[in-house]
């Protein structure tokens, strides 16, 4: 099995948000959005947001 971390870097953007979003255990989360200088109920609509964003620039919607 690879590390989490060469996963990650091969994941889609969207996967990668749905993937964090699904993690189980808030701790875990929170340890990921805490070097970010967020929280975790903060990161997760975060992340979802940017996907949207970068989906509608990537596929030349109007922002």
């Amino acid at each position: 099995m690879p590390p989490v971390w060469m996963v990650a870097e091969m994941m889609p953007f969207g996967q990668l948000s749905r993937w964090y979003s699904s993690l189980a255990d808030c701790s875990l989360r929170n340890r990921i959005a805490v070097p970010l200088g967020l929280t975790e109920t903060v990161l997760v609509p975060f992340v979802r947001h940017l996907v949207d964003v970068r989906n509608i620039c990537a596929h030349h919607g109007r922002l």
